[in-house]
């Protein structure tokens, strides 16, 4: 299924990591060194020749851009030795490859690990059971769609190989050795400002290309997120694309689906919504990252409401040495009204996520200097409580920390609820604007 240009404009494509130049460097050179200028290197030669000079430099910002430059291009390069095309030989799944543990497991789908025979490497294999995936209105072929539109993307998990047989779909994925995001923030808490704010820019570069692909992922989650390594906490890949749908204009989507405590005000009051659901869950998950717990926890068949309400709040005990910049990113995103929600590309442009911004100390605690002269009047700019007349009960946030609920998107039960779900209204009848 193709995307047909939306009303939007295109955002413009924007640099992120700027890398130093050769010859500005050489230029900097003081004379006695100058008169020995060599030809500028090219290839591999060039990085080391980079990496040489940014070893003695005395600017901390472009040391740490480069060297996460450097961490990017060689995840890429090792995803070189994943390559597998073993469908097209003719052979079966069980021919090609030994099942082995249960990675995750959802409605009508089950992830394990599995060994590859020939050679002897390890993959994410998920196992679609395909008639009860398609009989619930689940369209696998723009699942597998929008994977082969990211397959090249360095924060997608890439789609590698197909095996489709009668009654399973096997998709044949990288496998990040990690873990995926939720079971992390269990273990950690929350993750550090420092730590979470190079997460979080990763999230929304990702989030920025699908859009600009046109594409809605419409299930942006913490089990949605994965740790490329067991080492590091930052590095990320988004997967899941079983909601995925491409976006036509503006509010062409009508399904509800997703996750309940992530899903957009919007996809509850039914009158359509697009790709601009991402970014609330975006919003959802960054709270998440940073704070420890959801910002929307209520019972079930309350959730909705409370959703479509938009009230939350930064818990003093837990936000009060987050920076003004980060909690600002929050706000961004956290907005009601999809016509007024920050882009993904508006938030990578913010004081917090902008690259080359004041650096974080290495604790997570340091603030920017805009965050540093409000911290004082964080209680009147931006936290936000529920009024005494919100009805649900929220547990303490002492008891919510860490204890993060697992969302499963496509079960039977909630997508028996989703259907049954009645257009959310405010308490004035009207419908959230």
């Amino acid at each position: 299924m193709s995307a047909s240009a939306s009303t939007e404009e295109e955002e413009e494509e924007l640099d992120y990591i700027p890398l130093p130049s050769p010859v500005a460097r050489q230029r900097r050179r003081s004379p006695a060194s100058s008169a020995s200028t060599s030809p500028v290197p090219t290839g591999v030669s060039t990085i080391h020749s980079l990496h040489a000079c940014l070893a003695t430099s005395r600017s901390k910002k472009v040391r740490d851009e480069f060297q996460e430059f450097l961490k990017k291009c060689n995840s890429s390069f090792s995803q070189f030795s994943l390559d597998v095309d073993d469908s097209k030989t003719g052979k079966t799944f069980e021919q090609t490859y030994d099942v082995g543990e249960v990675l995750g497991e959802g409605g009508y789908a089950t992830v394990y690990r599995c060994h590859h025979k020939a050679n002897d490497m390890n993959y994410a294999v998920k196992v679609v059971n395909k008639e009860e995936y398609e009989s619930e209105g689940e369209n696998l072929k723009e699942e597998i769609a929008a994977l082969k539109v990211f397959a090249d993307y360095l924060f997608c998990v890439r789609l590698l190989d197909v095996f489709e047989e009668p009654e399973r779909t096997y998709l044949v994925m990288e496998e990040c050795k990690g873990g995926d995001l939720l079971d992390k923030i269990t273990e950690k808490e929350y993750y550090p400002e420092n730590e979470a704010k190079k997460l979080c820019r990763t999230l929304l570069e990702a989030i920025n290309h699908f859009h600009k692909k046109r594409i809605a992922h419409r299930d942006i989650k913490p089990e949605n997120i994965l740790l490329v390594s067991k080492t590091d906490d930052t590095s990320i890949k988004i997967t899941d694309f079983g909601c995925a749908k491409f976006v036509t204009g503006p509010k062409c989507l009508k399904t509800m689906c997703g996750s309940p405590q992530y899903v957009a005000p919007e996809v509850f009051e039914r009158d359509g919504y697009d790709q601009r659901c991402d970014l609330w869950s975006a919003g959802v998950v960054i709270f998440v990252v940073l704070g420890g717990y959801a910002p929307f926890d209520a019972p079930l068949h309350e959730l909705p409401r409370v959703i479509c309400e938009g009230h939350y709040e930064f818990d003093e005990e837990y936000w009060g040495e987050i920076s003004y910049d980060a909690k600002h990113v929050v706000k961004m995103l956290l907005r009601v009204n999809a016509d007024v929600r920050a882009s993904a590309s508006a938030c990578l442009n913010s004081p917090w996520l902008q690259r080359g911004d004041l650096h974080l100390a290495l604790d997570g605690s340091a603030r920017s200097i805009e965050g540093a002269s409000a911290i004082s009047s964080l209680n009147d700019s931006v936290s936000w409580h529920a009024s005494s007349t919100f009805s649900v009960d929220l547990k303490p946030v002492e008891q919510r920390r860490g204890q993060l609920r697992r969302e499963r998107s496509r079960d039977e039960e909630l997508i028996e609820w989703f259907r049954t779900l009645p257009a959310v209204k405010t308490r004035n009848g009207k419908k959230k604007s």
